[in-house]
């Protein structure tokens, strides 16, 4: 009883010089908030680029709550933020860095973020930097072009049902970037959550319905009635059938 009152009482005067080390450690650091967007050569946003921090050339890891994070991904928007701490006056000797990458763009842009481009309030410093990512025609691209060309193929001369062909497609393109692409990042070409993001249901209802409507109607022989009604109005013209 006696020695744990004995600790006891050890942590509550080491825990006062405990705090006051922290809150001294955290004076002789500078605090930074880097944001801004990732942006294409159409300044269309970039989402799921890849964000490090390099400080004087190396990796750097910002610490969070749960651990060391070395990199940020850009949301649907290109946005992105950086925050992380680094020694009082490092800012004047060191430089920082951006260091951007994504499949299909140019590899590893490097951008430098300089003191200039600080705003300064106390010891924290605020930057918003906009990049533009160069695009890089890698093998995703042509992966995904002559998977398109073959699709393509496939539905025009109906050697597959056209369903059977695009989810044909659509598989290959996810098991060549979950099988290739996670060994060699130039190889992803679409990941299955925005895979799923691009799917707009309103278009896939919209389909939907006209293909009721279309397998209704055929089975009238409106569609037979409508082309003698032109072909009758144009008295054998091909370029006024044409036109009409």
């Amino acid at each position: 009883m006696k020695k744990i009152f004995f600790l006891f009482a050890l942590f509550v005067l080491i825990l006062p010089f405990l705090a006051f080390a922290e809150d001294n450690s955290q004076q002789n650091m500078d605090k930074f908030h880097i944001s801004g967007i990732i942006l294409d050569n159409h300044k269309e946003p970039v989402k799921e680029a890849e964000i490090k921090l390099l400080v004087n050339g190396k990796p750097y890891k910002r610490l969070k709550e749960y651990g060391k994070l070395d990199k940020v991904i850009s949301s649907s928007h290109g946005t992105f933020q950086l925050e992380f701490q680094l020694p009082k006056g490092l800012i004047e000797t060191g430089k920082i860095q951006l260091e951007i990458s994504k499949t299909s763009f140019k590899k590893k842009t490097v951008v430098e973020i300089k003191k200039e481009d600080f705003a300064v309030k106390g010891n924290e410093f605020y930057a918003n930097k906009n990049i533009i990512l160069e695009r890089y025609i890698g093998p995703a691209f042509w992966i995904a072009t002559i998977v398109f060309i073959i699709t393509y193929a496939l539905i025009s001369f109906e050697l597959l049902h056209r369903t059977v062909a695009a989810m044909l497609g659509a598989v290959t393109m996810l098991i060549l970037t979950y099988t290739l692409g996670t060994i060699n990042p130039d190889f992803h070409i679409i990941s299955f959550e925005r895979a799923i993001e691009a799917i707009d249901m309103n278009v896939i209802f919209l389909l939907m319905g006209m293909m009721i409507i279309i397998g209704v109607l055929k089975h009238t022989g409106v569609f037979q009635w409508c082309a003698y009604m032109f072909y009758k109005l144009a008295r054998g013209n091909v370029m006024a059938l044409s036109i009409s």
